[in-house]
């Protein structure tokens, strides 16, 4: 109860506890509110608050309560002279009854009696919904045992029937010999040799026969003297008289030949030992190609003449060879021209799986435009001459990915599916100023600005950061998601970080930049320039710049190196005593000069790619090195929270021990007292001092298990907190490995060096598998490693620089 008049608080407290309630009453809305917080969930019946609260209202007191304790009816007291403060309490509060000023004792009583009766009609049925959940789940498991039970007796009636026919079909074969011209099924063939009725064992079985009444029929013309020319299967409908005049003389052969198949086979088994009892692995020999998708067959031995279909069958059956076989006529025309030495045979043939359309990215802007200005005469670039610059508004598609379609899996000729490997999906993510739509198939400009396209895949838009003059103290550093563009200098000891960025010179400063370089003069002295882009200057000395794209250089690179994905591009320029590896190649005017070191140039290799991934593998192996440790760890933790159960259960034990003897002591000194005797004896009271010391001592340690084990959920739980943080850093640490090796191999490698003007001796040229030192000077040439096919079968065997023509 909370109401803020001492008089009407003590009265209503008075009048609801001499009425049988428990009543906490307070006159300050913030004690109330901490008892109610404090007490749990739904720990009291009825809250009761006057509407004229000092600081807090009562609509405010009561919401709060809704907040905190659900169930809990709510009371109001309001002043009837104001209406509208009822209405928007009923409106915010939602209050379930209202007692107005003035209000008597009997008013009060009802108020409450009828809250608190509905508050308990809640609980009731509260407690009856929860019965009826845990019986509806009683119920479901008997429905799901009931049914599993119902499942297997079903199974065990269909064996049962199964076994019953198979009886009666054997007790129809036994009757055989009394019915001399009953017809031969091969149900009942099946029957008689315990075999499962399946497409495989009927067609095994029918060529079996087939091939055991062909060698009694070759044994008697044999024994006769007549030659049994084969015939084709394709043919054989030509060249023998099977027709309905016939019917009835196969009928009666038929049961004949079998029940002397059988004589033979019981009392002649090596009748024909040196046709059915062979090693088939001696005869056949079969290859499968390394897509699963061909078998193919051949044979070893000379003689052919005893081979049939039933061979090839059986020998397909112990090397599982299933799907996709050949039919009957091929295989049995294979078998009447086949001899040792033959190519093989295709005798099975699976099928591929299918991509019905591989994935495509569509951009609605152009990505490969030049961000160069025009060329001077000196060989600087004029920026403010850039051309056509595309520029998007809010809401613009940038790009749309058509998703592949894949048509269904194969089968191998082992009968497996084969499931097609899920190609590396296009990266097709939103930058900076894009967004992508809820299917994640488009993406749309969020601001106006530059659409971009980055080297791992990013598309991005990009508003313009001009600075007028010099990049220094005035400017500080600048961190930027967006093009910048410096009509100066970019000074000494500066950095700048952002999209793309235009400038006049760069000397001595720090660059990483995701999109192009666009430099006017010279880069000089720079310790490390970084850029996704591509990279335009005048002249670089005494730099490093690592770049994704290509890198043109007007005039000369001197004292340098320069790390690209692209090409190295100085036609008309110079290059001295630098460090070149470009994947794409270089093209220069210049290498080298009499006075100066030899330059190291490496192409067709993306040294910029492999250190990024040798980084990223570095920093994952050194993840997964921290994750197994907190593994161990927690494995520690784990097993030391469970020595600690065995520790408080012992403990646990030792005061129930203790507590049954108390007990018992408690017996002796009671019947000690009753008897007259008023001192208990000396003896039990030292013994009930030590039970009690041994009970002390087993709840310290009880508790101090308990707060170690608390501490261990606590270390556990902040161990597996660092180690999802660092599975989520691999994550993305892999998936910008993907993205640089899907941009690696974007492009093929060029390992090729044009030269226009004169290369000195000494330069040292590399590739991937080669490398070549220049012992003398070489004009208008290409240098370029090719690859040796010696060996006639178009492997390659080793690789070289050859030297030719510009």
């Amino acid at each position: 109860m909370v109401e803020s008049d001492a008089d009407l608080n003590t009265r209503m407290k008075a009048v609801l506890s001499g009425n049988g309630y428990r009543v906490n009453a307070y006159r300050l809305s913030h004690e109330a509110l901490d008892d109610l917080e404090r007490s749990g969930p739904s720990p009291y019946s009825v809250v009761i608050s006057d509407y004229m609260m000092p600081k807090m209202k009562g609509d405010e007191i009561l919401k709060k309560v809704s907040d905190l304790s659900p169930h809990t009816q709510k009371i109001l007291i309001v002043d009837f002279s104001d209406p509208q403060s009822l209405i928007h309490t009923v409106n915010f509060v939602g209050i379930h009854s209202c007692l107005t000023i003035p209000f008597n004792d009997e008013d009060l009583l009802f108020q409450v009696n009828r809250c608190c009766h509905q508050y308990t009609m809640f609980q009731k049925q509260e407690n009856f919904k929860r019965l009826t959940r845990r019986q509806n789940r009683q119920l479901t498991q008997l429905a799901v045992n009931y049914k599993k039970k119902s499942l297997l007796y079903s199974s065990r009636l269909e064996q049962k029937n199964k076994e019953i026919r198979l009886l009666e079909t054997r007790l129809r074969f036994l009757d055989l010999s009394s019915h001399d011209y009953k017809p031969v099924l091969l149900e009942d063939v099946l029957a008689a040799r315990a075999l499962s009725f399946s497409t495989d064992n009927f067609v095994l079985e029918f060529l079996a026969i087939k091939d055991r009444i062909k060698r009694m029929l070759e044994d008697m013309a044999s024994s006769a003297g007549i030659i049994l020319a084969p015939v084709l299967y394709k043919t054989v409908f030509e060249s023998t008289p099977l027709n309905e005049d016939h019917k009835d003389l196969v009928d009666k052969v038929l049961p004949l030949f079998y029940a002397l198949l059988e004589s033979r086979q019981k009392t002649a088994p090596s009748s024909y030992q040196g046709t059915r009892d062979i090693l088939l692995d001696d005869i056949f020999e079969l290859s499968v190609s390394a897509d699963r998708i061909k078998a193919f067959l051949s044979i070893k031995k000379t003689d052919s003449r005893f081979l049939e279909l039933s061979h090839v069958k059986a020998f397909l059956q112990e090397k599982n060879i299933t799907y996709g076989i050949k039919m009957d006529y091929d295989i049995e025309s294979w078998l009447f021209e086949a001899r040792s030495g033959n190519g093989p045979f295709v005798i099975a043939e699976g099928k591929a799986h299918k991509c019905l359309k591989e994935a495509e990215i569509r951009y609605h802007f152009p990505i490969d435009y030049l961000h160069a200005g025009k060329i001077n005469e000196d060989g600087s670039i004029d920026f403010r001459d850039r051309g056509d610059i595309p520029h998007v508004e809010e809401g613009t598609l940038l790009a749309a990915k058509i998703n592949p379609e894949y048509g269904p899996p194969g089968m191998d000729v082992f009968g497996k599916q084969i499931l097609m490997d899920r190609p590396d999906d296009l990266i097709f993510s939103a930058g900076p100023g894009s967004r992508p739509a809820e299917d994640g198939t488009r993406i749309y400009a969020a601001t106006s600005g530059q659409p971009h396209l980055d080297a791992l895949g990013n598309i991005s838009v990009y508003p313009e950061f001009q600075i007028k003059g010099d990049l220094g103290f005035e400017t500080g550093h600048v961190h930027f998601d967006g093009n910048v563009i410096v009509n100066g200098m970019v000074k000494e000891g500066f950095k700048v970080k952002c999209a793309s960025l235009t400038a006049k010179e760069i000397r001595g400063a720090e660059i990483d930049i995701t999109g192009d370089l666009n430099v006017s003069l010279g880069i000089v002295d720079t310790e490390l320039v970084k850029v996704k882009g591509s990279v335009q200057a005048k002249f670089v000395r005494n730099s490093k710049i690592n770049a994704f794209g290509d890198f043109i250089v007007q005039k000369e690179i001197i004292d340098s190196k320069i790390c690209l994905s692209g090409a190295c591009i100085n036609d008309g320029g110079l290059i001295i005593n630098s460090t070149i590896s470009a994947k794409l190649g270089i093209r220069a005017g210049t290498i080298g000069n009499p006075k100066s070191k030899p330059s190291i140039l490496t192409v067709g290799v993306d040294e910029q790619i492999n250190l990024l991934v040798n980084e990223i593998d570095s920093k994952i192996h050194m993840n997964k090195t921290a994750i197994q440790k907190f593994e161990t760890e927690i494995s520690q933790l784990e097993e030391e929270d469970r020595s600690l159960h065995g520790i408080i259960s012992k403990y646990a034990y030792v005061q129930d021990r203790a507590q049954l003897e108390m007990k018992l002591i408690k017996e002796k000194t009671d019947a000690l007292k009753t008897s007259g005797r008023m001192t208990a004896d000396e003896k039990l009271l030292t013994a009930a001092r030590k039970i009690k010391n041994d009970m002390d001592t087993a709840g310290k340690e009880i508790n101090k298990g308990f707060d170690r084990q608390d501490a261990i959920i606590r270390e556990i739980a902040e161990k597996q907190a660092l180690m999802k943080k660092i599975e989520t850093h691999n994550l993305e640490l892999s998936d910008e490995k993907k993205r640089l090796l899907v941009f690696s191999l974007r492009k093929t490698a060029l390992p090729e060096l044009k030269v226009a003007k004169k290369i000195e001796p000494g330069t040292r040229v590399m590739a991937a598998h080669s490398s070549l030192t220049l012992h003398q000077p070489y004009s208008r040439c290409s240098i370029r490693e090719v690859a040796e096919t010696n060996d006639g079968r178009g492997s390659i065997s080793s690789h070289e620089f050859q030297i030719g023509n510009y």
